[in-house]
């Protein structure tokens, strides 16, 4: 094939304009690859926070649930819980621990004091509740 200057020019031509093309395609072609990671990049952060709007109801919710039924514990038991130690209801109250085996009040052993069962029984009332049952 024997091909003119004027052809070979045209031919030159055409191939510098396909590979100006092909690099205008690769050059938009990389800014849609960006594009898409900046996409995909927002997305996973609008799912984080999705996620952690969902944590902070959640968290929400269950102090809200503690609140009601701390106030249904407190309605039944009075102001405060048995046992805990900001509530006004305690071991001393209800005065069990000045009384004996058998229901005896303070009085009882203090009439009882020079006695060695008075004693004895003193000793077992001063000791903490969970070891009177080792006795």
């Amino acid at each position: 094939m024997n091909v003119g200057f004027s052809e070979r020019a045209d031919l030159n031509y055409y191939r510098m304009e396909e590979e100006e093309e092909e690099e205008q395609e690769e050059q938009e072609g990389g800014g849609v690859v960006v594009l898409m990671v900046v996409v995909m990049v927002v997305v996973v952060v609008m799912k984080v926070v999705v996620v952690m709007e969902v944590v902070v109801v959640m968290e929400v919710v269950v102090v809200m649930m503690v609140v009601v039924l701390r106030e249904i514990v407190e309605s039944v038991y009075g102001s405060g819980i048995p046992g805990s130690m900001n509530g006004t209801r305690t071991e001393t109250q209800d005065n069990t621990t000045n009384r004996d085996e058998r229901g005896w009040g303070s009085d009882r052993i203090k009439a009882e004091c020079n006695t060695g069962e008075g004693k004895a029984r003193r000793e077992l009332n001063s000791t903490p509740t969970r070891h009177r049952q080792l006795f």
